[in-house]
């Protein structure tokens, strides 16, 4: 379907304007609207939860220049992502705000983040000008060739990204990849926000995914073939199995590398990364089901829960302090803490365990006695095909409390409990 099809007008609601700029005209209208004055068409995509949005809607959209330019030169409409989603999706947006300029039916240039008015104002004469604003960006590109300067060109990686400019893109995020390694200050940033980025971008073009499909092949080859860890080489493995949903590789992992006992083998002292990747493994195989394997593989189940309720205590400390008063966050800990300490209790149940099952149940409901803790306690020891008499005693105490348990009740029954 081309932007310009007609048959998008049946499907779309009209997209309501707060006021000026913006018309109160359905996207086919108004680009019908600029093809007949021959305007440009501008499509503001903005979603009520965007801070930036929000930003511009107060401190750019109202000011007189950017008003008077736009009634001069072009047809404005917004499109709220959330109400929108055929037309948001067929725009390819992905991120808010997103600010899109057609000319004569057609996509010529777009901008994605806040703009100021004089920023706005310099893109959209850029515009008429027939400039885009991605040849600033090939540009800096062509400067940066050869360039060892890591920031520079993780600024023009994402650039090039929201230009969609997928070929350049990642030559420059492989380029960061093996470059950012030990730089300390890319520690976090590259596990996170650059391998979120990356996902986008192997999401979009294959050669991409071919690329760092490699990079984990190497380490996976590097970590099979035993010696001393890495940490380096085991947090980019598991980051990017996790980032693309790759849990495989480590569920082989622990299969080729445990002891009769359940343990990892390893090669010279444990230390902290022996414990690193012992908890990030034991993670994983819950995650699948594999209750008794994960609790052989810790060697104190208990002392793991208070690892978790320690951290999760560290964090509702740094909420208070920093008084965000925001109840999701705390609900968001709360649910963590409970999935976390259920979990430990069902690996101890299935790993013979007992006294320590018993031991975390406590821990859990002494730090949070509610009717969740007790329905996420039965809920994983189902799983694990470990739920006893006392599960049905929580059961009942979380009716008590105004939980609905009818279907875990039904799966109590079915397992003959």
């Amino acid at each position: 379907m081309t932007l310009g099809s007609t048959s998008l007008a049946c499907a779309l609601a009209l997209v309501l304007a707060p006021g000026e700029p913006f018309l109160d005209l359905s996207y086919e209208q108004a680009r019908q609207r600029a093809q007949d004055e021959g305007k440009l068409f501008l499509v503001d995509a903005t979603a009520s939860w965007c801070p930036p949005c929000r930003k511009m809607e107060k401190e750019v959209w109202p000011t007189e220049s950017v008003r008077t330019w736009l009634g001069e030169h072009a047809v404005a409409i917004q499109l709220d992502v959330d109400e929108q989603r055929e037309l948001a999706a067929t725009l390819k947006i992905e991120a808010m705000p997103t600010i899109i300029a057609f000319k004569a039916g057609a996509e010529f240039d777009r901008i994605v983040g806040f703009r100021s008015p004089t920023d706005l104002l310099a893109w959209l004469d850029g515009v008429l000008a027939g400039k885009r604003s991605g040849d600033a960006v090939r540009e800096r590109a062509q400067q940066l060739v050869g360039s060892d300067d890591v920031d520079a060109r993780y600024d023009l990686a994402k650039d090039l990204l929201r230009q969609r400019d997928y070929e350049a893109a990642a030559k420059e995020y492989v380029w960061l990849w093996k470059n950012t390694r030990g730089v300390s200050k890319y520690g976090g940033v590259r596990l996170s926000f650059m391998l979120s980025d990356i996902h986008r971008l192997c999401d979009a073009h294959e050669p991409a995914r071919e690329a760092f499909g490699a990079i984990h092949d190497e380490l996976d080859r590097k970590l099979q073939t035993g010696g001393s860890m890495v940490y380096d080489d085991w947090a980019e493995w598991f980051a990017l199995g996790r980032e693309f949903d790759d849990d495989a590789r480590v569920l082989a992992y622990y299969q080729g590398k445990h002891g009769e006992d359940g343990r990892l083998s390893w090669a010279g002292p444990r230390g902290f990364l022996g414990d690193y990747v012992d908890e990030q493994v034991f993670d994983v195989l819950v995650r699948h089901g594999q209750f008794a394997e994960a609790g052989r593989l810790l060697p104190d189940l208990e002392a793991g829960a208070r690892k978790k309720l320690m951290q999760s205590r560290s964090l509702a400390a740094m909420e208070k302090m920093l008084a965000h008063g925001d109840e999701g966050i705390s609900k968001i800990r709360k649910q963590q803490l409970q999935q976390d300490l259920s979990r430990f209790h069902a690996a101890a149940l299935a790993s013979g365990q007992a006294e320590a099952a018993d031991a975390i149940a406590r821990m859990l409901l002494d730090e949070l006695d509610d009717a969740e803790s007790r329905t996420a306690l039965v809920t994983t020891a189902i799983q694990a095909g470990r739920a006893g008499a006392q599960h049905g005693t929580w059961l009942d105490e979380a009716e008590a409390r105004g939980a609905d348990v009818a279907a875990l009740r039904e799966k109590l029954a079915a397992d003959g409990r």
